[in-house]
């Protein structure tokens, strides 16, 4: 049984860095990301007040209501075509920055149409910006346009309009938003249409009503994604209605706490969700209304819930599964997010870490402040200057730069001895030292004598398989000799 976040120490749980998560961004609102100078910039250049408290740090709002009307105002700041592009082109940018790989932007787009006398316009802008974006920024950015539940059917056919004609431009479906109190009735032969004409349907459901606004988001919406759907909890049959029908959920815990949904965000029912066994994907809905980001989401969930990195790359992962992403996507972000996954290569506090082709960890002694040392290619104890010298039953870590691809040099300031003995939480007595290469007074005297070789004793299986969950590194990988920690590489070498 796997170890959870909970059981394992938290210096484990946070040894990889969360911002190189490659992440799919499935619900997140355009005019909601966009850069509080940003906003500034354009405001000021069309003569519009800016709404208060952008971009002042975190934010919360006395429910749904006041977030619809401060939003109001920002959309009303974005007047020109130069704006939707250049909004488009920093999200890219500010996604691509925080690890985010693929993105399903949603847009409002016939409602700017209507009010700039242009339907077509802004959404023309936005996906030139995110071309740009895509261009200059390793992401992949699909839009999906969503209507108002409080807006009129005959805006919801614009909608259904523009999604059609750029479809083949990066448009991959449409949705309903905005207050839940408003049925999704109205707009059942839009949905209709939609699904006939091959278009995704996502919509926001069980964000603030209850089980009654998925039941119509599922049957009358045939919805692909539920936007939120944290109140299906509410609802046993529903819960399990659900997860026959593999309906994933995206998830917003900041945007909920803001805008006074969740009590705090130690409350949020995620773990709830997950335990339920629904599809659960993290998102950031808001993330420039609230001051949080996708990383951010991830860290909190991490630092909430205890979760380890294995929850999180699933989470991730369930997300691009839940996408509308090509299938060669989904292939190639699923593979980076299992490199990512991968064996632990930080080190820890004590550690000097050789990390290469042929890999060697041993865990040196000294202060916390020891770095990580790489090795030449073919491994430890190669070429002259090793970072790791066999000497008898011990050897020595130093730190290495390197120069070229194929030369290195020593860094003399420091030298950090790895052992020297049993008991010296180095590479203790009786385990394997690193072959040194032949060196050109050995190849001239093929009589020279080297170092014993002796093997090092291996732990169980079964403590094997506990000492690999603990440290995520592969089970196949791990011995024990003396009290080092070692990895070994194809050819089965141990420090």
């Amino acid at each position: 049984m796997a170890i959870t976040g909970r059981t394992r120490p938290s210096i484990l749980r946070s040894m990889r860095d969360l911002a190189l998560l490659p992440k799919a961004h499935l619900h997140v609102h355009l005019e909601s990301t966009i850069r509080p100078a940003t906003l500034r910039e354009i405001a000021a250049r069309n003569g519009v007040t800016v709404p208060g408290h952008a971009g002042d740090g975190p934010v919360s709002y006395a429910g749904f209501r006041p977030f619809a009307d401060h939003n109001a105002l920002v959309r009303n700041c974005l007047r020109r075509p130069e704006d939707f592009t250049r909004i488009a082109a920093e999200f890219c940018a500010d996604e691509a920055a925080q690890g985010t790989r693929y993105a399903e932007v949603t847009f409002t787009a016939a409602a700017h149409g209507e009010r700039l006398g242009h339907l077509e316009m802004p959404l023309e802008a936005v996906l030139a910006g995110l071309a740009e974006g895509q261009a200059q920024h390793r992401i992949e950015c699909q839009v999906i346009l969503d209507h108002s539940r409080r807006r009129s059917v005959d805006r919801a056919w614009r909608t259904l309009r523009l999604a059609t004609r750029y479809a083949d431009h990066g448009v991959v479906g449409i949705g309903v938003a905005g207050d839940e109190s408003y049925s999704i009735r109205p707009f059942a032969e839009v949905l209709d249409a939609a699904r006939d004409a091959g278009l995704h349907l996502v919509h926001h459901a069980g964000e603030v009503c209850g089980p009654e606004s998925i039941r119509e988001a599922v049957t009358i919406g045939h919805a692909e994604r539920l936007g939120h759907g944290i109140r299906a909890l509410d609802d046993a049959t529903l819960v399990e209605d659900i997860r026959q029908r593999a309906i994933p959920l995206e998830v917003c815990p900041s945007s909920n706490v803001a805008l006074g949904l969740v009590p705090a965000f130690s409350a949020h029912p995620l773990p709830l969700l997950r335990e339920a066994g629904l599809a659960v994907t993290v998102n950031a809905d808001i993330p420039a209304s609230i001051g949080t980001s996708l990383t951010e989401e991830f860290t909190r969930i991490r630092d909430a819930f205890g979760y380890d990195d294995a929850v999180l790359a699933g989470l991730t992962g369930a997300a691009v599964d839940a996408s509308f992403a090509p299938a060669a996507t989904k292939r190639r972000l699923h593979e980076q997010i299992q490199a990512w996954l991968g064996p632990v290569r930080l080190p820890l506090p004590g550690w000097m870490v050789c990390s290469g082709p042929r890999s060697l960890r041993c865990p040196c002694p000294g202060p916390p402040r020891s770095r990580i040392s790489t090795c030449p290619r073919s491994g430890c104890g190669a070429r002259s200057s090793p970072p790791c010298q066999p000497t008898g039953i011990t050897c020595t870590c130093s730190l290495m730069k390197r120069r070229s691809r194929r030369r290195w040099r020593k860094i003399p300031r420091r030298s950090s001895p790895c052992g020297g003995g049993s008991g010296s939480g180095g590479c203790a007595s009786g385990s394997r030292s690193p072959r040194p290469s032949a060196s050109r007074n050995s190849s001239r005297n093929p009589g020279a004598a080297r170092p014993p070789r002796v093997r090092s004793p291996t732990l169980s299986r079964e403590a094997q398989t506990n000492l690999h969950a603990t440290l995520s590194l592969p089970t196949s990988t791990l011995r024990l000799p003396g009290s080092s920690i070692c990895a070994t590489n194809r050819r089965g070498v141990t420090c």
